[in-house]
């Protein structure tokens, strides 16, 4: 099976991310993610500001 990925880099956060996944028809289930935006969009974001003590 294949899968074509829109990546976008989120510059203030988690980096590269996927926005976007199309396969075939025949192969497409409800609610389908692939492993790999499961593992990019699931990362922690990094805080764009940090507290100074």
């Amino acid at each position: 099976m294949y899968i074509l990925s829109e990546r976008v880099y989120e510059l203030d956060g988690r980096g590269p991310i996927i926005m976007g996944e199309y396969l075939r028809k025949e192969n497409f289930t409800d609610g389908f993610e692939s492993q790999l935006k499961k593992e990019l969009n699931n990362q922690e974001a990094v805080p764009a500001m940090m507290k100074m003590e």
